[in-house]
Formats: C-alpha cells, structure tokens, sequence
C-alpha cells in the first residue's frame, strides 16, 4: 500500500515542518488509535500511518519523497 506524498503529513496530522519528536508522537497515538487490537481498528489507516512514519522519520526517505 503507497500513501501518495501529499497526504504523508496528513496521515500523521502534522505540519511539513514538524519536528521528529512531533511526527514521533503523532504517530504513536496514531497508532494507537488505529490497531486492530482496539476496538477502533482500520487495518487500512494503520498501514497509512505506519508508511507516513516511516518516510517522514527518515531524513534520507524523507528528502528523497519530498
């Protein structure tokens, strides 16, 4: 599953100039939110989330998907 680059930021719900600490607590809470162990649980938007995080966390995927 691809979260097309514009939506990266706002899966996490944070801003194009957010911090690392911020993507870090956006995401967990994100996530958080969304597993399937809750009773909450959109597979779909956790996997959102997990991929947003992972670009956006990694200055090198980051640069290069920007």
């Amino acid at each position: 599953m691809t979260v097309h680059v514009s939506n990266l930021f706002e899966v996490l719900g944070v801003s194009l100039y957010a911090t690392p600490e911020e993507l870090k607590k956006a995401y967990r809470q994100l996530r958080m939110k969304h597993h399937s162990d809750t009773g909450d649980g959109d597979v779909k938007k956790f996997m959102q989330v997990e991929e947003a995080y992972k670009i956006l966390s990694d200055p090198v995927l980051r640069k290069k998907h920007l």
